[in-house]
């Protein structure tokens, strides 16, 4: 993760004539208000949201939408600091305990019992052109998974699965934030034909997708980054085009079957696993790499089924 490094990777770069980004260009790719003009000028949707002044101005913001709103911090990580407020009275109690001077986004909450979490992904090369690409799609946003204590789970698309729609979004999304030598990870919610931009991360994806990606294609993603980094024109052809999925489980769950039968029965779908502890994805973790969706959903039953 070098999230919270990028401004001092960008000043680092201004002093010492080091191309790529510079302090100047870093506030459309931190700043969730800066973001959104980006995204529509890519063709994504965007959810109306403005910087918060006041406890007054979310109140009113909050019966102009009609609906929910999601407040967080204006350059922020993942959920953290994150809060959906749906009634006056947590408008009250976040502005309680909003953390002093920080400055924060409120937005409408996208509300559809249909909609889809997905992240577009990949990496570009020296001329900013995308040499490696990706989709993934989660069982939920990882705001919905910490407050509800939900398994989160999340696999990828096989190439030829990949909308049209969103691979079209997702490179002019790239083109927009002229992104050179850099990772790129962009979350949306689909919902019917529309695709809702979130939130754009110019860096490696978190956790473990960058190894999901080395599994599903068959590459050395760490590799073909460090020729990137080199200035290298260079073409990364995968192997194969499988799924990969990213499952835990949690300790404090009953499950209908034992960890270690799991191994036993699809071991050979399992390329590594591990104990985690971490509250949002689980205190054991596993990889599952299968040739088709009704496998992986096969080993994902098995593995959260409770008793």
């Amino acid at each position: 993760f070098n999230e919270w490094w990028l401004m001092l990777d960008a000043r680092l770069r201004l002093d010492f004539g080091v191309e790529g980004l510079k302090p100047a260009d870093l506030e459309r790719l931190i700043k969730k208000s800066k973001m959104k003009e980006w995204f529509r000028s890519a063709g994504a949707k965007t959810a109306p949201g403005e910087i918060v002044r006041d406890e007054s101005h979310m109140r009113e913001f909050q019966k102009r939408i009609g609906g929910d709103i999601i407040v967080k911090p204006d350059r922020g990580l993942g959920s953290v600091n994150t809060f959906r407020l749906m009634t006056a009275t947590d408008i009250g109690e976040f502005w309680k305990k909003r953390r002093p001077g920080a400055v924060y986004f409120m937005e409408e909450y996208i509300q559809d019992e249909k909609r889809q979490f997905m992240s577009f992904d990949g990496l570009t090369d020296k001329d900013g052109d995308i040499i490696f690409h990706t989709a993934h799609v989660y069982n939920d946003g990882d705001l919905e998974v910490a407050t509800t204590g939900k398994t989160i789970y999340y696999y990828n698309l096989k190439r030829d699965e990949i909308p049209g729609k969103l691979r079209e979004i997702g490179f002019n999304t790239v083109k927009a934030f002229d992104l050179r030598k850099r990772f790129f990870h962009i979350e949306f919610f689909k919902i019917g034909a529309d695709y809702y931009c979130v939130e754009i991360n110019a860096r490696q994806p978190g956790f473990v997708h960058l190894d999901m990606m080395n599994h599903a294609s068959g590459i050395d993603i760490w590799a073909e980054y460090a020729k990137v980094m080199k200035g290298e024109k260079i073409v990364v052809r995968p192997t194969c085009d499988k799924i990969c999925m990213q499952i835990g489980r949690f300790n404090k769950i009953r499950y209908k079957n034992a960890t270690k039968d799991m191994l036993k029965k699809y071991g050979s779908n399992i390329p590594c696993e591990f104990t985690l502890g971490v509250d949002l994805y689980g205190d054991w973790l596993c990889l599952v790499l299968t040739p088709d969706h009704a496998k992986r959903q096969e080993i994902l039953d098995f593995a959260l089924e409770e008793r």
